[in-house]
């Protein structure tokens, strides 16, 4: 059957013209649109069919790299594709093994793979998704993502995970006092700020001993911490000295890196670990600024803006998203690192905040705030497509995107 198929495209490939041929791209942010896709599959599990394939079209067309035109059951359909399709996805059925292809209109095989079956099939999926994405864009998948966030219960704030695609929602804390800025230090490092005896600190949650283990405490506010993802070293925010300053941990050592009056906040770290970019009011009002990772080279970023705060790298180092006061309300921004230019990304009319980046560095989770609730959306800030991942009337907000 296999060699069927790609005799099957073969012919297909033959009946393209010269100019309607299309040249198979890595897309980047460049890529002037998605990549149409067909899926063709007809497994003899009806479970494959009902809980994996939608799952798998839904990661495509979430991923937005792709947009999934047909899913094709037949082997004669797939002559379908013919001057429609980028790429055709062929999935078969051997007993407990999951046999993929990926072959673009050139009849060139651009991924392949074998996966036993799950007993969880929406996890092959999100596996086969990421593969696949990685492959064309090479750049992380987010199928198999995590985010965390805040959420009231019994009004007392309780950080929760959730899916990338908001199925698996689960409560992770449930202690008695107030906690909020979640962060992955790791995949499975999750951390976050607890006001346990009303002592503002960074711990991580025990999940055997059901306790909150410190992992920074200073007196007085301890937050915002981020760890390099190139050497480890650890920035965080601490009032310990006095006002709130920057501090870089590494080795053992605590160096300060700001000496400023004001307040110097929200550090994250460039992904080689060289820079650092913050927040700070040293003008007057807040802005954005960069610097060495020694504390020297400081430089603002943030223009034509009188008010702006909370920035994050993206993961490949090529973006830099912060939140800037424009018509009474808090916008996102796009800074373009090597440009050196900034865009308003487009979510007007409402007031977003707690920027945090996907793996993929073309994804934000944020908090969107509107008549009194909050809830978290994804924003895709190549297309600007967007979808909430959490209801309104759970009231969440402060997300993490797991690394």
């Amino acid at each position: 059957m296999k060699k069927f198929i790609f005799i099957l495209l073969m012919s297909v490939g033959l009946l393209y013209s010269q100019t309607e041929q299309k040249v198979f791209l890595t897309i980047s942010k460049e890529f002037p649109r998605k990549l149409n896709i067909c899926i063709l599959f007809n497994p003899t599990n009806s479970e494959l069919n009902s809980e994996f394939l939608p799952v798998l079209k839904r990661d495509l067309e979430y991923s937005g790299y792709f947009s999934v035109k047909k899913v094709l059951t037949t082997k004669r359909a797939i002559e379908e594709m013919s001057g429609e399709a980028d790429l055709v996805c062929i999935i078969e059925q051997n007993n407990q093994t999951i046999h993929t292809r990926l072959i673009d209109n050139f009849i060139n095989v651009k991924y392949e793979s074998s996966h036993v079956i799950e007993k969880k099939l929406s996890n092959l999926a999100h596996k086969i998704c990421d593969e696949i994405v990685h492959t064309i864009s090479r750049k992380p998948g987010i199928a198999q993502s995590k985010i965390a966030y805040v959420s009231k219960v019994n009004n007392i704030p309780q950080i929760f995970l959730i899916d990338y695609d908001g199925e698996n929602r689960i409560q992770v804390t449930d202690t008695p006092w107030e906690k909020d800025f979640p962060k992955f230090l790791s995949d499975n490092n999750l951390c976050f700020l607890s006001y346990f005896q009303n002592n503002p600190s960074i711990v991580m949650p025990n999940f055997e001993t059901d306790r909150e283990n410190q992992f920074l405490s200073y007196p007085g506010l301890n937050a915002f911490i981020d760890i390099s993802a190139a050497d480890s070293k650890i920035v965080f925010v601490s009032s310990k000295d006095g006002n709130p300053e920057i501090y870089l941990a590494f080795d053992g050592n605590i160096k300060r890196l700001t000496n400023f009056s004001g307040i110097d906040t929200h550090p994250c770290f460039s992904p080689d670990g060289n820079y650092i970019v913050f927040s700070s009011d040293r003008s007057g009002k807040p802005q954005v600024y960069i610097m060495n990772v020694n504390g020297a080279g400081l430089r603002r970023i943030s223009y034509g803006f009188d008010y702006a705060v909370s920035p994050v790298w993206s993961p490949d180092g090529n973006f830099i998203c912060f939140l800037a006061r424009v018509g009474g309300l808090f916008q996102i921004v796009l800074y373009d690192v090597k440009n050196k230019t900034s865009v308003l990304l487009p979510v007007e009319g409402v007031w977003s905040e707690s920027v945090s980046w996907a793996p993929d560095s073309r994804h934000i989770a944020f908090t969107r705030k509107q008549n009194f609730r909050s809830s978290v959306w994804i924003l895709d800030v190549f297309t600007g497509e967007m979808r909430q991942l959490t209801k309104d009337n759970q009231d969440c907000y402060s997300p993490a995107w797991s690394r």
